[in-house]
């Protein structure tokens, strides 16, 4: 998917790193923030609702093989018909190059520095969020992954990862970031959630499994989204 607010990094290390399917694992890494890290504000959370006629993207996308015989499973066990194409909805939607929030600041210049400074107004504000649901109905699976941050074009770092579930027994089972900082070597971070959806199975609990995972770059700039 290729959309406006979603612009590839020229840059030959993530070229590379993407050719060789890096994908970030279930943890959260964070490099050391510099004294001019913002921070947002006290009490600061991101609103996960586009606004009135904003640019929505949507596409459906195709879940793996494997992953689609676990959700027919599942579907079979509520007394539901297969979905022999295993699609789902993708909805997205996110800005960038956004003014920092009323009352952002930083972290504190020097070791021993009290208070805070105020951010370096080299950054700016990023936020965006994806959706996705079972094409068979969102009322079986759905799941959201909203995050932001802040950007300067050399550095990114997030501020937010949420992830919220609805469905039958869908839940959120982590969510979070790698990378965080950018920089040398990828020029990039990832955010990203895994969630569940169980159901009974021959007596027994079977799960669908699903993730999202999405690369922000240097310069708040969304691209190479997957799932599964």
């Amino acid at each position: 998917m290729v959309a406006p607010f979603r612009m590839s990094v020229g840059r030959l290390l993530i070229a590379s790193a993407l050719a060789f399917g890096m994908l970030m694992v279930p943890s959260v890494s964070s490099m050391a923030a510099g004294p001019d890290h913002p921070l947002p504000p006290a009490g600061y959370r991101p609103d996960a609702s586009p606004p009135p006629g904003a640019d929505v993207k949507t596409e459906v996308v195709t879940l793996p093989t494997a992953k689609c015989a676990q959700m027919n499973k599942a579907l079979v066990a509520r007394g539901h018909a297969p979905d022999a194409e295993c699609r789902a909805i993708h909805k997205s939607y996110g800005q960038n190059h956004l003014p920092l929030p009323s009352g952002t600041v930083s972290a504190s210049h020097g070791l021993f520095s009290s208070g805070t400074a105020y951010a370096s107004a080299g950054y700016w504000h990023w936020a965006y969020y994806d959706w996705e649901c079972a094409f068979y109905g969102c009322w079986y699976w759905q799941v959201n992954l909203n995050y932001d941050g802040v950007a300067n074009g050399s550095h990114v770092y997030q501020w937010n990862v949420g992830c919220t579930a609805t469905g039958y027994n869908t839940t959120c089972t982590w969510w979070g970031y790698s990378y965080n900082g950018g920089g040398w070597p990828y020029y990039a971070m990832q955010v990203g959630e895994n969630s569940s959806s169980c159901a009974a199975i021959s007596g027994a609990p079977g799960c669908f499994g699903h993730g999202q995972r999405q690369w922000i770059d240097d310069s708040g700039g969304a691209f190479n989204y997957s799932a599964w």
